[in-house]
């Protein structure tokens, strides 16, 4: 049974991340063509810190709430979905609304979140990778050998198009805004990271690729990286646009375009036809998906907070030193999400300091039969005894635990493994209790 009502985060005006505020508004109802999702974690872009500055504004029939991607478990579907049930787990890509306990996506845009990856992993996936996927391989016209260059390598769609651009072939050289990010950029697979505030890229572009040039560049930077990216261009290169932090408006001479057959291009993924963005989901689970649970990608996560602390995540997102996306985990009630205090997991509002746990990443697709709390989703208690080669589990301790969590979490499966069974820390003496949200018939 649904609530009537849900958590969400508002732009009371337009203005810094403390116009962010939470409020209160009815659950959506899906659709025909439309899936309805209870949000366990949403990616936070830079078109919500433009919406949220009034420099974005949504498009006609959007929801006017920020948030353009999200992961949860489907918990409606409207009269016309035949591809996905209540209980799939999924990832989408939203025309707004994700900054809330509840979003409804098109059917068209939304794909099963990829085996291995936890919610947040999964919520980081779809806006990047449509964008990148859009510009660089179908705008851009990427194949293997090229020399791709990509302006803010250490961003959401930077580390994105290092990854994918390294998968399929292509050599990776990425401006970024300091050594830190630099080491980062090239330990994911660029080829060459140049810090723009000791060095002029184009020189160095120059001599990287020995005189070819990058045959696809792409910008979000603007201004005066544009007549650089035109001489920084291999012969019939593609550049392409996406955004303009340094400015849209600039004077430059077109002659070296029309002279080495450039291609000089952009686009904005919010504005595109739901048709556009189906074709754009199909090729990319098709070719896409298969890396990611391959392991040659994973989205970067700089940091992760809870919603209500959405204002706490944008001045993240502003501050030139985070790497990466930034997210947010719903966490409705009082439950906490417990965790061995030296795991080195994802602590809320800190950097990660690194990924993930596989026992908390193999969760991402699991299906739900009712509405989990997304921090009771994976919950790993210590248990501070001593490996035995079987498990003896009957001690009062361990009742009382059972019980306990069984009364909390009624669907869920409990699963016991023996430390050297865990993914965390070799030669780990310690036992833990795996919560699995499988479902189960209900008494």
């Amino acid at each position: 049974m649904l609530p009537e009502t849900m958590t969400v985060i508002e732009v009371r005006e337009a203005g810094g991340p403390e116009q962010l505020i939470p409020g209160t508004r009815p659950v959506p109802t899906p659709a025909e063509n439309e899936v309805l999702i209870a949000v366990a974690a949403a990616g936070i872009n830079r078109p919500d810190v433009l919406q949220r500055q009034g420099l974005y504004p949504p498009p006609k029939g959007a929801s006017d709430l920020l948030g353009l991607e999200v992961s949860g478990p489907v918990v409606a579907i409207g009269e016309n979905v035949t591809r996905f049930k209540p209980g799939d787990f999924v990832c989408a890509l939203v025309n707004g609304g994700g900054y809330a306990e509840y979003a409804v996506a098109p059917e068209a845009t939304t794909l099963l979140a990829p085996h291995g990856l936890s919610p947040v992993d999964s919520a980081a996936l779809p806006e990047t990778i449509f964008t990148v996927w859009h510009n660089v391989f179908e705008r851009g016209c990427l194949k293997e050998g090229d020399w791709l260059l990509v302006h803010g390598g250490a961003s959401g769609i930077g580390t994105t198009a290092i990854q994918l651009g390294t998968a399929f072939g292509a050599k990776v050289i990425v401006t970024v805004g300091d050594d830190v990010k630099a080491k980062a950029c090239e330990e994911l697979g660029a080829v060459k990271a140049i810090n723009y505030r000791e060095q002029d890229f184009l020189p160095v572009v120059k001599e990287v690729t020995e005189r070819h040039g990058a045959d696809v560049i792409l910008d979000m930077v603007g201004g005066d990286y544009i007549e650089k990216n035109i001489h920084a261009a291999a012969l019939e290169g593609h550049i392409v646009q996406i955004a303009f932090l340094k400015g849209s408006k600039v004077e430059i001479d077109l002659m070296r375009l029309m002279m080495r057959r450039l291609t000089l291009t952009g686009s904005t993924l919010r504005a595109q036809t739901d048709e556009t963005k189906a074709k754009m989901a199909t090729v990319i689970e098709e070719k896409i998906w298969p890396l990611i649970e391959e392991g040659k990608y994973k989205p970067v996560i700089d940091s992760v907070y809870h919603l209500t602390e959405a204002a706490d995540a944008h001045k993240r997102i502003d501050d030139p030193a985070h790497v990466g996306k930034d997210e947010w985990r719903v966490g409705i009630g009082s439950y906490e999400f417990f965790k061995p205090a030296r795991a080195g997991v994802v602590r809320r509002g800190r950097p990660v300091a690194r990924r993930k746990p596989a026992a908390m990443a193999q969760h991402g697709h699991a299906k739900f039969g009712h509405r989990i709390e997304e921090r009771l989703k994976c919950i790993i208690v210590r248990i501070v005894a001593e490996v035995r080669e079987q498990l003896d589990y009957t001690q009062a301790f361990g009742v009382v635990m059972t019980q306990l969590i069984y009364r909390l979490l009624p669907f869920a499966r409990i699963e016991i493994r023996a430390a050297n069974e865990s993914p965390r820390v070799p030669g780990d003496r310690r036992q833990y209790v795996f919560i699995r949200p499988v479902p189960r018939a209900h008494n």
